[in-house]
């Protein structure tokens, strides 16, 4: 949780998560509860970080009331299945499922690439989830606060692109899993384990849902301009090489609530494939760590990008550190992007011959921007404080760039100081000798 959650009224829903006791909270004393056919108190939300929401039948909950009985509560279930992909076998247990142990009979097919259960009573929902972990599926994390089942370009059967998409897809949706084991306790009747973090979710989990995707374009049947965070397959000769990345999608709002808006994600910029799950990562601990907690109307990313700005949260990712950073217009940030992108040219029977780059003493530098000031109209050209920063980030940007190629005897400075035709004579001395 963030310094500036210490400092403001939490919605009631942060309460929940962090008296949980990740995520498990009383529902195994709920279970076994035959009083009722619902969940009681904090439960009836922490059940849905498990895949379930509460319901009950609404064509007889008059009825029962007449009759001076509880309304008949049941649970939604809604499995995770990343790209929507599920097998023959998978198929057929949980038709025999639905047709034996549901109210309805029925299987749901939803937008998101799953399906969901409903009418399920309380004797049968734990047989529902080891029914379904039998055949190899589960519920973690399909609702509630938390990353929730990742959208994919269909058909993993049509190329070897489409099949590498579905696999990152899978990917990405375990990583961002919680990795308390609530869910094996409770409904699996596994071992049951201390839980003492959350080391990418937090101990508070996210302030609100997270959506991802995954897409081949040019096809957008996903929406990656409607997502929290999506990826953009980008492929050479078939095969898959790296993301575009972009944040901060969302079309809910509220009517009348002008607070609450849609908005289209931004883009982030280029990621090779190796940094993926650090970069869904980094996103997600950012959004954790800076969202709303107070006003979950606010809370989703979109609000977060609006609220602090698109370049500082691009930056905050940028900074954890083991993030690799992303790659605008083919210029490589730092150098495992560097090392990336010498691979990806070796394979193309190419390479970067030198990183050629002009010098100049940050003196005679700050002196040029502030005379530069005195016609450019720019309030930061005649700010000596504001201009030497700058020189410093840059040094910060590309120090590890010049390391880099320095290590590999193809960095090359160029006094800058001089007239044009001295520095041109200058470069043209470095470049006849590549």
């Amino acid at each position: 949780m963030s310094e500036q959650d210490k400092n403001v009224k939490l919605s009631d829903n942060e309460r929940l998560k962090r008296e949980s006791n990740f995520l498990r909270g009383t529902i195994e004393k709920d279970l076994k509860d035959e009083i009722t056919g619902g969940f009681t108190a904090d439960n009836f939300q922490l059940i849905r970080f498990h895949g379930m929401y509460q319901q009950d039948d609404r064509d007889i909950r008059g009825e029962r009331a007449k009759q001076k009985l509880e309304p008949l509560h049941n649970v939604m279930l809604r499995a995770r299945m990343p790209g929507g992909i599920i097998k023959p076998e998978q198929w057929l247990a949980i038709d025999k499922f639905a047709d034996e142990k549901t109210s309805y009979g029925s299987i749901r097919l939803t937008t998101r690439q799953t399906f969901q259960f409903h009418g399920v009573l309380k004797p049968n929902i734990k047989g529902m989830h080891q029914m379904l972990n039998s055949v190899g599926i589960d519920s973690i994390a399909t609702a509630g606060d938390v990353n929730r089942n990742v959208l994919c370009t269909t058909n993993p059967v049509e190329s070897e692109l489409h099949q590498e998409a579905y696999e990152w897809a899978a990917k990405i949706s375990e990583h961002l899993l919680p990795k308390t084991k609530a869910y094996a306790e409770i409904w699996l009747n596994g071992e049951k384990a201390e839980t003492t973090e959350e080391p990418i979710l937090g101990s508070n989990y996210l302030p609100r849902k997270f959506k991802t995707t995954v897409t081949i374009p040019p096809n957008n049947e996903v929406d990656v301009h409607a997502n929290d965070l999506n990826f953009v397959a980008i492929a050479d000769n078939g095969k898959l090489v790296g993301f575009n990345v972009l944040v901060g999608g969302g079309l809910a709002m509220t009517h009348g609530d002008t607070a609450t808006y849609p908005r289209k994600a931004d883009d982030f910029g280029f990621i090779a494939l190796a940094d993926t799950l650090k970069i869904a990562e980094h996103v997600v601990s950012v959004q954790r760590d800076w969202g709303n907690r107070s006003n979950r109307k606010n809370a989703k990313t979109k609000y977060t990008l609006d609220r602090v700005g698109t370049d500082v949260f691009k930056a905050e990712v940028e900074k954890h550190a083991e993030a690799e950073g992303f790659i605008f217009d083919g210029f490589p940030r730092t150098a495992a992007q560097a090392e990336a992108l010498a691979i990806l040219m070796e394979e193309k029977s190419s390479q970067i011959n030198a990183m050629v780059a002009l010098e100049v003493d940050d003196e005679v530098l700050v002196g040029r921007l502030l005379e530069r000031g005195k016609t450019s109209g720019r309030a930061d050209d005649a700010d000596e404080a504001i201009i030497r920063e700058r020189v410093a980030e840059y040094y910060r940007k590309t120090d590890i760039l010049k390391d880099f190629y320095k290590g590999k005897d193809r960095y090359f400075g160029v006094n800058s100081v001089g007239t044009i035709q001295e520095i041109t004579a200058r470069l043209s001395e470095v470049f006849d000798r590549l």
